[in-house]
């Protein structure tokens, strides 16, 4: 068992349950009951630890995965029992999973307030616990009512009943301890007293407190950077983890630099790192960049202590790949490839220090696949494949000595939709499609082992990029059946925790994209997928709330790219429709966004399409911009290999027919058979 009891309560006693998992916690087992095994537990020295967190993750009505998992790893359940408790339906859940996993004997009711069994307002045991009376569990673990057994005795019972001895055991024992204790603390207070004045022992004993209390706050501050962050990063609660990371940093600037030693620095370290995921996934760049800016000179200051110490080595190496990172989503790729290629040197760093550490081998693939991200940005193809051809190696190794780990058969997924990527980049449609199938059933897998949100939304991304594969086909019902999918998955997401922006975000471009592939659709069609939309409608809708995001975080390209893209998905369908009038509207609210990236980042193949396809509308739209974007298409050769579809349209719609009749025959024979890119062509063609 990982913990030796699971302490459930109402949310409103949250005050009493400090205090009683602080009193468990704390207490001294007697050296006689050490050893002995009690509910699947070893009794140690004290009864740590003791699960007391589900407040805090709760999101839904449901019992969350975590909690259960926690609820069937208890060795015992403690109900707080109080009118507070029994009216809630997390402790009634609570009571119900762990008698299913463990029955009722290890269930102590511990009454706080109230009545038990009154059945009025004053009712304190939930009805889990009436349904079959008090007598259907253990005896009450104990009653700290005044008039009962107070307090103390009422902790005594139920620390007995955790130890499965007799109260009097363990009251006979207390007694003798605290007598012991007693004399002692006279024996040493009379021996002090004699020896130094009473301001010494004043200080001495504020020192000491002192140290003691920064030890436990340091100790908490590490729980909730490394257990609790887990927890909560399973199930999706952003908002808590900022405000954890936000204590956890303003605990540490309150520190003299004096105190700043290598633990604190390191636990510093951590929690503005955590802060700026949060700020990442929340589309603030800047604040993001800054705090894992600082998080980096720390472990670096960290590194120069401890040389040649391989977990801060790791802990620096993962500084380095954030920072990288928040400048790769900002499309700042010369701010992000120096930091990329100083985490992949750590990451070689670790490997020599460890060869055979699984862990140091990862990080050797996720470097290298980084750098592969970049040249593939970039349009350095032969180095992309390479670097993901070799970071596939490394995860394919580790996945023979780990075929059932899920991590890794995630990271070889998550290698073939980049492989896929690739292959787009060189217009081989056919076969991106093949890689993405196999990377978008390989998530699913995973995330139906896992459930964890972070691969939910990465088995979404991998859905909605097999359907534009499929699309460029000419699948239509393929294409449709896949972005199903993927707006189911940002659906679960999106109810699992509202305020994530970053998945609203890529939940709105998703339903965008349905509107468009819904113009498409066969008559049949209607029938096909899990999850339909009203496309037109919810296109419309979700294109105006990505341009409010957008707005509201100007610095954040990578949201004003999907806001274009769901603008130009509109104006697509409009002109489709005979209303040029409208797709003029839709292109320019979004033409200043895709301008903006470009300046940013003009060598960004999605940057560019997203400018590209928009050049192509406004002509059709009655606009001039088919001839400068053909120029600068033609500019960028590595672009123009990727997007011949594109350079086909620009040079028809520019009036150069023979140049767009000899693109128009690459395009064929590559088999790109897009149902928006003949229908654009008939278009051109009218013009």
């Amino acid at each position: 068992m990982a913990y030796w009891a699971y302490l459930s309560y109402g949310h409103a006693d949250e005050r009493h349950a400090r205090r009683v998992h602080r009193r468990i916690e704390s207490f001294r087992v007697p050296a006689a009951l050490r050893g002995l095994k009690v509910g699947g537990q070893v009794v140690g020295e004290r009864l740590r630890p003791v699960f007391r967190d589900r407040d805090d993750l709760a999101s839904s009505g449901d019992l969350r995965h975590s909690l259960e998992a926690a609820l069937c790893d208890s060795g015992a359940l403690i109900v707080l029992c109080t009118p507070a408790a029994a009216r809630s339906k997390w402790v009634e859940q609570e009571i119900r999973v762990f008698v299913a996993a463990h029955g009722r004997r290890r269930v102590f009711p511990l009454i706080i307030e109230g009545e038990p069994n009154s059945g009025d307002e004053h009712e304190c045991f939930p009805p889990a616990l009436r349904s079959e009376g008090a007598a259907g569990f253990e005896p009450i673990a104990g009653d700290l009512r005044p008039g009962a057994d107070g307090p103390r005795d009422g902790m005594l019972k139920v620390i007995a009943g955790l130890l499965g001895v007799g109260f009097d055991v363990i009251k006979r024992r207390d007694a003798q301890r605290r007598y012991r204790r007693a004399m002692g603390l006279a024996a040493v207070a009379s021996l002090v007293a004699m020896i130094t004045t009473l301001t010494a022992i004043y200080a001495v004993q504020q020192r000491d407190l002192a140290q003691v209390r920064r030890a436990q706050a340091e100790d908490l501050i590490g729980f909730m950077l490394g257990d609790l962050r887990t927890r909560l990063r399973e199930v999706g609660r952003l908002d808590v983890l900022d405000a954890v990371g936000e204590k956890a940093e303003a605990y540490f600037a309150a520190l003299p630099p004096k105190e700043i030693n290598h633990h604190a620095l390191e636990k510093q370290a951590l929690a503005l790192r955590q802060i700026g995921e949060v700020r990442l996934q929340q589309g603030q760049h800047a604040a993001a960049q800054r705090a894992f800016a600082t998080s980096l000179a720390q472990f670096e200051a960290l590194a120069k202590r401890k040389a040649g110490d391989a977990e801060v080595l790791f802990e620096r190496a993962q500084a380095e790949f954030w920072l990288g990172s928040s400048h790769y989503q900002a499309l700042q790729f010369n701010r992000a490839r120096p930091l990329w290629e100083r985490y992949a040197q750590s990451a070689s760093e670790l490997v020599a220090l460890a060869p055979d550490n699984p862990d140091y081998r990862l990080e050797e693939a996720y470097a290298m696949s980084n750098l592969g991200t970049l040249a593939l940005d970039q349009g350095d193809l032969e180095a992309a494949e390479t670097a993901f051809t070799e970071a596939g190696v490394i995860f394919d190794s580790l996945a023979e000595g780990s075929p059932d780990n899920p991590e890794l058969r995630f990271e070889m997924a998550a290698n073939d939709s980049w492989r896929a990527a690739v292959r787009e980049a060189r217009f081989d449609w056919k076969g991106a499609a093949e890689y993405r199938r196999a990377a978008a059933q390989a998530h699913a897998e995973v995330t139906e082992q896992t459930r964890h949100p972070f691969h939910r939304r990465i088995e979404a991304e991998a859905w909605s990029r097999q359907s534009r594969a499929e699309f460029a086909l000419g699948r239509v019902a393929a294409a449709i059946e896949a972005q199903s999918r993927a707006i189911a998955r940002y659906n679960t997401l999106a109810e699992g925790d509202p305020e994530n922006l970053e998945w609203r975000v890529h939940w709105l471009g998703a339903r965008s994209r349905m509107a468009l592939l819904r113009r498409f659709a066969p008559e049949h069609s209607g029938n096909i997928g899990v999850v339909m939309v009203d496309a037109l409608g919810g296109g419309k809708a979700a294109f105006e709330q990505l341009l409010a995001i957008a707005a509201g975080n100007p610095d954040n390209s990578l949201w004003a790219g999907v806001a274009v893209s769901a603008g130009r998905n509109l104006a697509t369908v409009a002109l489709l429709e005979g209303d040029p009038a409208t797709a003029g509207d839709y292109l320019d609210r979004v033409m200043p966004l895709a301008r903006a990236n470009l300046e940013t980042a003009r060598e960004d193949h999605i940057t560019a399409r997203h400018y590209y396809e928009l050049a192509v509308l406004q002509q059709l739209a009655g606009g001039d911009t088919a001839q400068a974007a053909l120029e600068q298409l033609a500019a960028h050769p590595r672009q123009h290999q990727a997007h011949w579809h594109l350079a086909a349209l620009l040079a028809r719609l520019g009036g150069h027919h023979d140049a767009a009749d000899e693109l128009d025959e690459q395009v064929e024979e590559a088999g790109f058979s897009s149902p928006e890119y003949r229908a654009l062509r008939t278009l051109a063609l009218r013009r």
